[in-house]
């Protein structure tokens, strides 16, 4: 594990293009977490159309990003330390956290990632849990094209399962 944990803080709300200047990039020290929370080291962050929304103070369904804050995202990861017992060490949890490498979170703001892509809380939309589900089916080395209307697919694949992975004689 680092030393030091990558975060991406919102520095000023965007108008028109974003510029470099809107998030920066920061080293910090990587979160303890308290009881009833676990950390989890990013395997998977979804940048979505929404996160402009959240990004500027318009009239939203969720609080704006505040100014200096870390920049909220649907995060997929690994545990690597939990203080509840909802987690333990390694289940793979989504939800809404940060743009960051180590985050916090709890029963409130993430849920496991069970098997076959299945969500049992947290916030993951269909789109990651199912593009999720067929990355482990598929592999690293193949290509997954992602359909929000279709879900994952690799050219004529069933929608309702994950494709078989290739063989690789």
């Amino acid at each position: 594990m680092s030393d030091t944990n990558r975060v991406w803080r919102l520095r000023k709300r965007p108008v028109g293009e974003i510029t470099d200047d809107v998030l920066s990039l920061e080293q910090e020290a990587i979160p303890e977490p308290g009881e009833g929370e676990c950390l989890f080291r990013l395997n998977y962050l979804s940048l979505d159309p929404t996160n402009r929304i959240w990004m500027s103070d318009m009239e939203q369904y969720m609080e704006p990003v505040a100014i200096n804050a870390p920049m909220r995202g649907v995060v997929c990861g690994t545990v690597i330390k939990s203080n509840t017992p909802e987690f333990k060490a390694g289940d793979i949890v989504s939800g809404i956290g940060s743009w960051a490498d180590y985050q916090i979170g709890s029963p409130a703001t993430v849920g496991l990632l069970g098997e076959g892509g299945d969500v049992h809380g947290g916030a993951v939309a269909e789109p990651e849990a199912l593009a999720h589900r067929h990355a482990l089916a598929v592999g690293a080395d193949d290509a997954v094209v992602a359909d929000p209307g279709l879900g994952a697919d690799r050219g004529g694949a069933d929608h309702g399962a994950a494709p078989a992975a290739p063989d690789r004689a």
